[in-house]
């Protein structure tokens, strides 16, 4: 079914569609802005919104050429963006929530976004939407609708809000790309593109840039964007160089390619606020001064991305200080995090050679060959101490104040021979020293002297981080540990597990993260920090004598699961629809069987090409090759047809013996009839049963080798390879 977009608005009026951003609801409380690290443009524009809400919490005045939905969900995106204004929140939600079935996909997308930052349910707006995905992967105004580029692209942006973009993504993105126009451009319908239209469109693309091979279709799009811009800097209004700004900015690496109309939307803004007196225009400008202000390096799709962690291969503890090289390449970006994670950027396609390397530590490389566009995940690069050295690390902290503590010296001795080192502002330190029975000092003006002896091995990493207790303070009575557990997102977390291996004490961190543990036996000791769903990592300590030693923020990282495919439905008799009871449902290794409705179910499936193979008695044998974009869960029901369906039949069956000896080979002969008038292939299976009647065994009529990995992509085929040369062709009759 096909539906055009007319309306009372006219031609005109029709592209006038809301930008699908994150919104929050937030409940009028009659308070000042919150804005107050705003700009003054921002503010003025917030103040002015307030201004034109209506009784019935829309958010629109008689200016505004868009509908009272989409001016209403923008403004109220935009205040929730910079939080800040007073606008009453909950009137404005309310005002979009109304029947969500009779919503088209655009209003009912909005709405979904609405919800949940409102923390409200959008169970039941999620499922009417993800029905309406097409055939063709696309999205409709309404299930069953013909797709269209707007409808998919606020179907994504709102199921990636949820998080439920997953099953969707890789058949969307397959129709996007196919509807791309020659200008590179997107349009409603037909051939005429749209710039709100590919706005929307790169928007939703955006995330997907390193995870599908999309890069050359973004590329089109934003060179038409930037390509309808007109001589006076700006678009066709100022909701539309709104959305384009929206749409170019975090995606354009050359700010002077947009400034220009950046500065004449900035000076469009009315004395009282507004743009074109129009909440729409007003909330969409307000995002894209919002977005200027917190801009981060924009993505270039054109660039390849190299993403990984580095870690102590022994403690598994981040290497923050590391140093990333790419070789005879002097235009790479490099980010490392507090958890080691790491990001080069701007990478060009070709192949580079990436050295990794840390103080103390032996370095590492790698060889990769990127593509353009490409998004390549290295994983977790484990740097080795260097074997003729230990290394120390901590950092020195006022155990009254919390502070670090800067210029403290800290010395080791081996063998007579001291190496010392000074900690820095951040009161951070790091010395390498000879292995062996050593000594270690920290002194600082105004602070009681520390001391501890250890033994040092070679090729290890250990920590040193006593707090330091100003003088005029008597030492505590005993030895302890202290910190904070963090997750990667900076967050404290709660109920880690922490094992003190070397003299058993334990201890689970508070609600904020904190942790300590007292009274613990001076020397060398391994702390081990543990949840689930986390990855366990160990900390390996130096305790002075009665000192509080500061461990800093412990940051875990979540444990990542590997991508898989999970298949579901049912096996049904081709002759009569009916469930099959009773079949064996195998892909790779994985194998079940289906319950008396016919159900089966399949996980954690690894691969993205794999056969789906069924069998059950008195059916022939049927598989189905499966090829997806991307992982996710896949509905599927199969069809068997029964052996006896007057199609291929077993006329007559011999064998060259009445008895065998062991061992002995046994010889079969069939005759096979093919009753229809197309040409069928079949599988003949052998089964073997004792003198009860019970099957003790079933194989192919033909040699088939055993599969030893059924995960292994080659061998998966070099097997589907002897399954089909299996199969008898027999012409009709």
């Amino acid at each position: 079914m096909r539906r055009k977009r007319f309306s009372a608005w006219g031609l005109v009026a029709v592209a006038i569609l809301v930008s699908l951003l994150s919104l929050s609801a937030k409940a009028h409380e009659g308070t000042t802005h919150q804005a107050t690290e705003n700009s003054e443009p921002i503010n003025k524009s917030l103040h002015w919104l307030e201004t034109v809400q209506q009784a019935n919490g829309a958010i629109v005045t008689a200016s505004d050429t868009a509908s009272d939905f989409q001016a209403t969900a923008e403004a109220l995106h935009a205040a929730t963006l910079v939080d800040g204004g007073t606008l009453d929140n909950i009137a404005a939600l309310a005002f979009l929530d109304s029947a969500p079935k009779t919503l088209p996909t655009e209003q009912l997308a909005r709405l979904i976004i609405g919800l949940q930052d409102a923390n409200q349910s959008s169970a039941q707006a999620i499922q009417l939407l993800l029905a309406r995905q097409g055939a063709d992967g696309g999205f409709g105004d309404y299930a069953h609708y013909d797709s269209s580029p707007l409808d998919t692209a606020y179907a994504l942006l709102a199921l990636q809000k949820v998080g439920r973009d997953a099953a969707v993504a890789g058949r969307a993105l397959s129709y996007l790309s196919s509807s791309q126009l020659a200008t590179g451009g997107f349009g409603y319908y037909g051939n005429q593109s749209s710039t709100m239209v590919t706005a929307l469109v790169v928007k939703a693309l955006k995330p997907y840039l390193y995870t599908f091979n999309i890069s050359s279709v973004l590329s089109s799009a934003l060179e038409f964007l930037h390509a309808t811009k007109s001589d006076s800097h700006r678009w066709s209004s100022d909701w539309e160089s709104s959305l384009a700004l929206q749409a170019l900015i975090p995606l354009t690496t050359d700010v002077a390619r947009y400034q220009d109309a950046v500065d004449a939307l900035e000076a469009r803004q009315r004395e009282e606020g507004s743009w074109e007196n129009q909440a729409y225009s007003t909330a969409l400008a307000v995002s894209v001064l919002n977005l200027l202000a917190n801009l981060e390096v924009p993505a270039d799709p054109e660039k390849a991305l190299v993403r990984g962690r580095l870690v102590d291969s022994v403690a598994g503890s981040a290497l923050t200080n590391a140093q990333i090289d790419v070789r005879e390449f002097d235009r790479e970006a490099v980010s490392i995090d507090n958890s080691g994670q790491f990001v080069v950027s701007n990478l060009e396609s070709g192949s580079y050679l990436l050295v990794y390397s840390a103080p103390g530590y032996l370095s590492a490389s790698q060889n990769l060959n990127l593509q353009k566009g490409q998004f390549a995940d290295v994983g977790t690069i484990r740097l080795s101490v260097a074997p003729s050295a230990s290394l120390i690390s901590g950092v020195f902290t006022d155990i009254a104040t919390g502070q670090p503590v800067a210029g403290a010296v800290v010395s080791v001795t081996v063998d007579g021979v001291t190496a010392s080192a000074l900690s820095n502002t951040r009161g951070e330190y790091q010395l390498l020293a000879e292995p062996g029975e050593a000594v270690l000092n920290v002194s600082a003006d105004g602070y009681h002297p520390i001391s501890a002896a250890v033994s040092l091995s070679a090729g290890t990493a250990v920590k040193f981080s006593p707090g330091l207790l100003p003088a005029s303070e008597s030492p505590p009575a005993s030895t302890s540990i202290a910190g904070t557990v963090l997750g990667q997102d900076g967050r404290p977390i709660p109920n880690v597990s922490i094992h003190v291996t070397s003299d058993g004490a334990s201890a689970v961190s508070s609600d904020g993260g904190r942790f300590e543990v007292d009274n613990l036996v001076a020397g060398e000791a391994q702390i081990q920090f543990a949840k689930a769903g986390y990855e366990t990592i160990s900390v390996k300590l130096i305790l002075p004598e009665k000192t509080r030693v500061n461990l800093g923020n412990i940051t875990l990282l979540e444990q990542q699961v590997l991508p898989s495919t999970s298949i579901s439905g049912q096996v049904l008799d081709l002759s009569n629809g009916l469930p099959v009871a009773g079949a064996s449902v195998v892909v790779g290794g994985a194998r079940t069987t289906t319950d008396n409705n016919g159900f089966y179910s399949l996980r954690d499936i690894p691969v993205l090409e794999f056969t789906v193979q069924v069998t059950a008695s008195g059916y022939l044998f049927t598989n189905k090759e499966i090829a997806l974009t991307d992982h996710r869960d896949v509905s599927l029901n199969l069809t068997i047809r029964k052996a006896d369906l007057g199609g291929v039949e077993i006329a007559g069956l011999s064998s060259n013996a009445s008895r065998y000896g062991a061992y002995e080979p046994v010889l079969l002969t069939a005759q096979l009839e093919n009753n229809t008038a197309l040409t069928l292939g079949a599988r003949l299976y052998v089964r073997v049963k004792n003198a009860a009647g019970t099957e003790v065994a079933i194989f192919s009529g033909q040699y088939l080798p055993p599969l030893a990995s059924a995960l292994d992509d080659e061998e998966l085929a070099h097997y589907q390879q002897h399954l089909d040369d299996a199969v008898e062709h027999l012409a009709p009759g």
